[in-house]
């Protein structure tokens, strides 16, 4: 989802550079790049650990969640729970 937010936010940019909503589409498009190359990143490095028998910070957090905080169901930032139980 975070790609096609991109690609469309970029190339609504790009059609819409007149517009005085063009600077906001391409705002969009740079955000959701940014967010696809934080989860790409996260993902790798945990595979990368996970290779090399290291456990990756995500498999701390609570089973069923996301490993990228904001997408679980409703329950909280899993980085904040994680925090509240341990710390």
């Amino acid at each position: 989802m975070d790609g096609w937010v991109a690609g469309v936010g970029f190339i609504g940019g790009i059609a819409l550079a007149n517009e005085e909503i063009g600077p906001t589409v391409r705002n969009m498009g740079a955000a959701g790049s940014t967010i696809l190359a934080f989860r790409k990143t996260h993902d790798f490095t945990a595979k990368k650990m996970a290779e090399k028998g290291m456990a990756p910070g995500a498999s701390l957090l609570k089973k069923g969640g996301s490993s990228v905080a904001g997408e679980s169901d409703f329950a909280g930032d899993p980085i904040v729970e994680f925090a509240k139980r341990n710390f």
